[in-house]
């Protein structure tokens, strides 16, 4: 009888899983994480100009001052982010979920907020000034001194904390 030869399989401990984060455009290399996943990741500070975070799990992560502008986040879950002075100008958060995001002081002017789910979330002093916040679900979110000149909210939802000195110019439908 003929011998079955045993297949040596090795176990590969320690190995550690590396996130990439590319520019969209240029394919430059803008960070790289040594990490399963970007929940609850030390992001504050980095420079993500244009890239491409579609669909990205960012729960929990920290991105305090982080440049984020004209960045795709199309569906990305920010849900509980702390994203507080955060360039976020001209960002794609379409479909994103921002629930219990901390947004206070962050620029989110001219950002594509549609559809968005920023319910309970801390958009305190932010900077939405032309934003798109059509169909978004605002509720509980906390807009005290908000600017939301020319910002888009037709057929947004919920019931919205406004405190003195939110700058309003809602832009509706016909």
């Amino acid at each position: 009888m003929a011998k079955k030869k045993k297949k040596n399989k090795k176990k590969v401990v320690g190995v550690k899983k590396e996130i990439v984060i590319k520019h969209k455009a240029s394919g430059k290399i803008l960070l790289k994480v040594e990490a399963k996943s970007l929940v609850k990741a030390d992001l504050r500070g980095v420079e993500l100009r244009g890239v491409n975070l579609r669909w990205t799990d960012l729960s929990e992560a920290d991105l305090r001052g982080a440049d984020l502008s004209e960045a795709d986040l199309r569906g990305a879950d920010l849900s509980e982010a702390d994203l507080r002075g955060a360039n976020l100008r001209w960002a794609n958060l379409r479909g994103a979920n921002l629930s219990k995001a901390n947004l206070s002081e962050a620029d989110l002017s001219k950002a594509n907020l549609s559809e968005a789910n920023l319910s309970k979330a801390n958009l305190s002093e932010a900077n939405l000034s032309k934003a798109d916040l059509s169909e978004a679900n605002l509720s509980e979110a906390d807009l005290s001194e908000a600017d939301l000149s020319e910002a888009d909210l037709s057929e947004a939802k919920g019931t919205f904390v406004f405190n003195y000195g939110v700058k309003l110019k809602v832009v509706c439908d016909g």
